[in-house]
């Protein structure tokens, strides 16, 4: 898939010449790498994107031809690490493109068809008098490129391979007309959702570190047995809610593995709904001190739990 760009900061450079987690590091804590845009990670079948706001790692997904999907960021993360042969490439891009892609991903089209069956004059001036507030998408071959309006006049386009482009209405006429003598797809969203961000790979271990220190430390006045039991129990139920929970693996010393693809709000209140439905039932044997101790065994967490919300859920009474 060939995606519009920005600015290039790295192009078209092979995943077994770069340090890839020195490539993130650089992202995150040198000024200059501080940009919004995304990393393109291009493998033979598909493209992997890790967003970046401010150099932040926040939302990662995969596009192919048919299909597209939300993707962990540590698995993005680990696949560039693996598969070598593939391409790297950052590009500084307005945040206003990365609200677009994410929007494909999350919220299905509004109207979709083929190019071919669609009357020009007759579309554009239907964009104008329902004063669109959106984008549209056209799939050329493997190019996607996106067009902004606003109260239904075109305001910007991002083409496929190139930065934002400020065009006309006529230029939009021409490209459509162009674009209908092809085999093109054309997608339409009626507004551009707000970026959202998923849980990033060291939220998601502080998540899982505060729960195993909480189960280990509440083992030590109970069985291990019977603690595993319950915590199973309640991670069965709390799934129906939270069916990516099913990612969620205990082994039987306590330690908790697991990835996900989930938006950082969404974890932490599934975190905290499990950990105090644990806690809360163990403390029908327990009595109060079970909270206590489980208080105590996340205190050099504490802070970064509350920055995230965790008990907001997990209340401490």
């Amino acid at each position: 898939m060939r995606l519009p760009k920005g600015k290039a900061i790295m192009e078209n450079v092979r995943l077994e010449f770069v340090n890839f987690d020195r490539i993130l590091t650089a992202s995150q804590r040198e000024r200059a790498a501080k940009i919004d845009g995304y990393i393109s990670l291009t493998y033979p079948t598909e493209v992997e994107l890790i967003f970046l706001k401010k150099g932040e790692p926040f939302y990662a997904a995969k596009f192919s031809l048919n299909k597209r999907q939300k993707i962990s960021i540590q698995d993005a993360v680990n696949r560039a690490k693996k598969e070598l042969s593939g391409i790297v490439s950052i590009y500084e891009t307005p945040l206003e493109l990365l609200a677009i892609l994410q929007t494909t991903i999350e919220v299905k089209p509004d109207f979709s068809t083929n190019f071919s069956l669609l009357p020009i004059d007759e579309f554009i001036q239907k964009l104008k008098d329902t004063k669109l507030n959106g984008f549209i998408e056209i799939l050329h071959d493997i190019d996607l490129y996106y067009f902004v309006f606003e109260n239904g006049n075109i305001k910007i386009s991002y083409p496929a391979g190139k930065p934002p482009k400020e065009i006309t209405e006529n230029e939009l006429k021409k490209a459509f007309e162009i674009f209908a003598k092809t085999e093109s797809k054309i997608s339409l969203w009626k507004e551009i959702i707000e970026i959202s961000s998923l849980a990033t790979p060291a939220q998601v271990e502080l998540l899982l570190n505060a729960l195993s220190h909480i189960l280990s430390t509440l083992a030590q006045s109970l069985t291990h047995s019977l603690v595993m039991k319950i915590t199973q129990s309640i991670l069965e139920q709390e799934k129906k809610s939270y069916p990516f929970l099913e990612n969620l693996k205990i082994s039987e010393d306590f330690k908790i593995e697991g990835n996900f693809s989930e938006k950082i709000n969404t974890l932490v209140e599934a975190f905290g709904k499990l950990t105090f439905r644990i806690v809360s039932s163990l403390s029908t044997m327990l009595g109060p001190v079970a909270k206590e101790a489980a208080l105590k065994s996340v205190k050099d967490y504490y802070f970064a739990l509350e920055n995230l919300g965790f008990f907001k859920y997990f209340k401490i009474e």
